[in-house]
């Protein structure tokens, strides 16, 4: 491992020479290369110096902003900072790029238990798991999830033992055309698209108006426009 001058040293250098050769793929690479070990390095507990190590991942973005890695890096340096809103959104940015990596999915659901959000972090653990079954962490953190649920449940009348996050993804895609062509949804339908019974499906909606902020008039749920695009993605993590 180099010492953090000569990191910077040999980073000066890749870019002095990407200034002369620009878009020349093995300076860029090789810049590259530098920046992710140096990130890594001012990124360790034992020589923390999260601002540059952001730094070198933001540069990395400038010369490949579909480089995965960079942005669950960036990620992962914000979840530490506590920094939860901007963790998610570039974990969300790395997972457009690679959908199915397991341990971009597995920090996702790390971080919604950290913030108390079970039925997200199980969400994210069940992905997790659909890509790599004998995923050990995946495996513990999604015990963990649903050990909490549990416990919340019995300690809640309006919530019962129900599995909130899982669904057919025929089913869920189903209910997402409905949700997108129209904002108040018949709580019957609901139960029928997902197949569940009438005690489900109130404990279903009743924790969907209390995370979502959507009203239950009468018949029907009615959504709130501003949390659309959250419980959309909420829907797409039901997916199994």
């Amino acid at each position: 491992m180099l010492s953090q001058g000569k990191y910077e040293e040999a980073i000066d250098k890749f870019e002095d020479l990407l200034k002369i050769n620009v878009n020349d793929p093995i300076v860029i690479k090789n810049l590259i290369n530098c920046l992710f070990k140096y990130g890594l390095y001012l990124d360790d507990d034992f020589t923390p110096d999260y601002k540059k190590a952001a730094q070198c991942y933001e540069k990395i973005i400038k010369l490949d902003k579909n480089n995965t890695k960079a942005w669950y890096n960036l990620g992962i340096l914000s979840f530490k900072l506590k920094k939860y809103e901007k963790a998610i959104e570039f974990y969300n940015k790395s997972l457009k790029i690679n959908p199915k990596d397991k341990y971009i999915l597995y920090n996702m659901g790390l971080l919604y238990e950290e913030i108390k959000d079970y039925v997200l972090s199980l969400s994210y653990y069940n992905r997790s798991l659909k890509i790599d079954p004998s995923f050990r962490y995946a495996i513990q953190g999604k015990r963990e999830s649903e050990r909490m649920l549990k416990m919340l449940s019995e300690s809640d009348n309006d919530l019962e033992s129900i599995n909130f996050h899982s669904f057919p993804k025929d089913f869920v895609d189903k209910l997402k055309r409905l949700i997108k062509i129209s904002s108040k949804i018949k709580i019957e339908d609901i139960g029928i698209i997902l197949h569940l019974n009438k005690e489900d499906v109130l404990n279903l909606i009743i924790l969907w108006a209390e995370k979502f902020e959507f009203k239950i008039n009468g018949d029907f749920l009615v959504l709130n426009e501003s949390k659309l695009d959250n419980f959309l993605t909420y829907l797409a993590n039901c997916e199994i």
